[in-house]
């Protein structure tokens, strides 16, 4: 069996051109042919950037997918009543989704540091879940780890690493990663993980011309790997052709 995977920082629905266009997005993801997607950045309710929309059930009706999502930002609505303004991580999937969990991470490993709106106390989030292919089950892990610090995303990465030894079986890890190919960060997932796009020299963040989204598998078959030309985001689609083994 063979599936194809799509990993995908979405900026919040804003294209490379700073315009908010989430049918763009909509658009790339659909003519990617993927069954499984991990999103990175997705608003719901937020603001008036992303239109105050859903953008998890309006990608999920658009996708005709099902769908988690894990809410690395979760603030009160602006009107009392209303939704809470969540940003996050998204899974989107073919195929049947299985036991979500949302596992969170905070600057410095502490809960109680609340979110002023910077980079230096923005939480982050690692969804996990399984995929029922059918003939088979796998575990995929989607996250987006800090760009402020290496010293958060190592941190992160610790957090990962234990995540990634406790599952057992074949595994995909989808993730806008804030790290370049030689970075300590990639290293020490590659002690765990094949990473399919090594020395490939892919470019996934074109403003600065290098890669810092990965699809990472174990016991998987990785017959294919690229990155897609798109406008809808100022990250470029990666797609990934896998056989189950």
């Amino acid at each position: 069996m063979t599936i194809k995977v799509l990993n995908y920082n979405i900026h919040r629905g804003t294209d490379s051109a700073k315009n908010y266009n989430l049918e763009a997005t909509c658009a790339a993801i659909k003519g990617s042919g993927a069954e499984i997607v991990g999103i990175q950045e997705i608003d719901r309710n937020w603001s008036e950037r992303s239109n105050w929309e859903d953008q998890v059930e309006i990608l999920t009706k658009v996708l005709g997918m099902k769908s988690v999502f894990a809410a690395s930002i979760d603030l009160p609505p602006k009107t009392p009543g209303g939704p809470n303004r969540q940003l996050g991580n998204g899974l989107f999937s073919k195929y049947p989704i299985l036991s979500p969990q949302v596992h969170h991470m905070y600057i410095n490993d502490d809960p109680n540091l609340a979110y002023d709106g910077t980079r230096e106390t923005e939480p982050r989030s690692i969804l996990e879940a399984k995929i029922d292919l059918g003939e088979k089950t796998i575990s995929v892990l989607c996250t987006h780890l800090s760009v402020h610090s290496r010293k958060e995303r190592l941190r992160q990465i610790g957090k990962l690493e234990g995540i990634i030894k406790r599952i057992e079986g074949s595994l995909i890890l989808l993730g806008d990663l804030n790290a370049s190919p030689d970075s300590e960060e990639i290293l020490r997932l590659r002690k765990i993980l094949i990473d399919p796009s090594l020395g490939k020299g892919l470019v996934t963040k074109p403003n600065e011309k290098r890669q810092v989204d990965y699809i990472l598998v174990r016991d998987l078959k990785v017959d294919e790997i690229k990155v897609l030309k798109s406008d809808a985001s100022d990250h470029l689609p990666l797609l990934a052709k896998l056989t189950l083994g």
